[in-house]
């Protein structure tokens, strides 16, 4: 029978052959717009590694500092929230402008997934919906005064090479919004199919895998439904913007939660095989 490893290895492979051959196609297909389409998504893809990587250096080396589970733990995540909004404020981090607000979706969703399994929010799946509002309240206010500081910044009069900033840091935040509350909100969803709350990564301790599958399937498409519906109803602005982002972002992470179910991974199996 062959081992974790070996497996794993296995899959890594096949689905990295797979993976370059279909970029290979998408790259050098005929029609333009398809391939204009392919650039952005794979530099979508590599902004989002970079951002999980780059986070995942920067939380682990300050979080050594607190493996006690102390309060100034949870200080430290709120904290790198804080900075990494700060940085993708920065006009000379316009070129990075990706990368940063991955990180700072993911820096949001750490916060507030951290306050989500907390308190009375992880009592039923009903109290963790809770978190919602609370996490879409703070992105706003953030949101609010960091576009009077770079108004003030820039003033009344603004080039267009400001106009383009501004409105790039704008999309940054919302992406970065979405990112956490469509993350919280599956999160909910899955606690109310399962009875527990999954770990800060996704990952259930206790669910059938073809329990899991079916509700993600049927998640899906209720998430479909309700992207197709905003799309149509919502009026243009920041706020429609943010929910449609959130939906449609709950929607992958319902197809990759599913993705695993499909694969029959669990807790119950080797780490390497999850990879």
């Amino acid at each position: 029978m062959a081992s974790d490893l070996s497996l794993g290895l296995s899959l890594a492979i096949l689905f990295g052959i797979s993976f370059l051959m279909a970029v290979s196609l998408i790259i050098n297909h005929e029609d333009a717009d398809i391939r204009r389409y392919g650039r952005t998504m794979m530099e979508t893809t590599v902004h989002i590694f970079v951002g999980v990587v780059t986070f995942e250096i920067c939380n682990s080396f300050l979080q050594s500092f607190f493996s006690d589970g102390s309060s100034a733990s949870a200080g430290i995540t709120a904290i790198q929230m804080i900075v990494w909004c700060v940085l993708l404020q920065l006009p000379a981090m316009q070129k990075n402008l990706g990368p940063l607000s991955t990180i700072l979706g993911i820096a949001s969703l750490n916060l507030w997934g951290a306050l989500q399994a907390s308190g009375p929010f992880v009592s039923s799946w009903f109290m963790s919906l809770l978190v919602l509002p609370v996490a879409f309240v703070a992105h706003s206010v953030i949101s609010f005064v960091s576009g009077k500081v770079r108004e003030a910044a820039t003033g009344p009069d603004r080039d267009q090479d400001e106009e383009t900033w501004d409105t790039q840091v704008k999309e940054g935040e919302n992406d970065a919004a979405a990112i956490a509350l469509s993350f919280l909100m599956v999160q909910s969803v899955r606690f109310g199919n399962c009875g527990h709350l999954p770990d800060k990564v996704g990952i259930l301790a206790q669910c059938d895998g073809n329990h899991e599958l079916g509700m993600r399937c049927s998640s899906s498409s209720v998430f479909v439904v309700i992207g197709r519906l905003a799309s149509f109803s919502l009026p243009e602005g920041q706020v429609a913007y943010v929910i449609k982002a959130t939906v449609s972002m709950a929607l992958a992470w319902c197809i990759a939660f599913a993705s695993s179910a499909v694969a029959g991974i669990s807790t119950a199996q080797s780490a390497t095989v999850l990879a």
